[in-house]
């Protein structure tokens, strides 16, 4: 879904996955953090990174066995 409102972009993106646990959602973000073996972590730092550095906001929900939604909102220039 996006939206333009109040002179920002509103993107949300969702899933009906598994879900990310409390625990691990907290750890989104940060650098080096990664669930994968062979994964360096540094995926979602770069984005989140990016985001900010923009002017944006990106914030995600959760719920274990239902899904996950992340919500990126941008300024419109």
């Amino acid at each position: 879904m996006i939206i333009i409102k109040s002179g920002r972009i509103h993107i949300k993106v969702s899933d009906t996955g598994v879900g990310i646990p409390d625990d691990k959602l907290k750890m989104l973000g940060t650098s080096f953090f990664s669930t994968k073996s062979e994964g360096t972590g540094l995926g979602h730092t770069q984005v989140f990174t990016t985001i900010h550095k923009h002017g944006g906001n990106i914030s995600v929900q959760s719920i274990v066995g239902k899904g996950t939604t992340f919500h990126v909102q941008l300024p419109v220039k």
